[in-house]
């Protein structure tokens, strides 16, 4: 679900123009300081896999606050993922 996380932020969404932007923009928010804002991603499309085994589960983003930006939002995205693995 990782790359189709990166590809829905690209075609569906508009946030990047290509997947290899999406560092770019994750590394952004170390520089101003902010690194993920507080905002986290659950790629959940089409349920949660190993080890939730969760059909009904579904995606978010939360933390969000009036100072989030997009890039807070890809970064969310690509943290997700290393969560995902971690998890397993």
């Amino acid at each position: 679900m990782g790359g189709a996380a990166v590809q829905w932020l690209r075609d569906e969404l508009g946030m990047l123009s290509t997947a290899a932007e999406s560092e770019v923009m994750a590394n952004a928010t170390d520089k101003d300081g902010s690194g993920n804002g507080g905002v986290y991603f659950v790629p959940a499309f089409a349920g949660l896999g190993a080890p939730y085994w969760d059909s009904s589960a579904r995606g978010l983003f939360i933390g969000m606050t009036r100072g989030s930006t997009k890039n807070h939002m890809v970064r969310a995205v690509l943290e997700s993922l290393a969560y995902q693995v971690k998890d397993v």
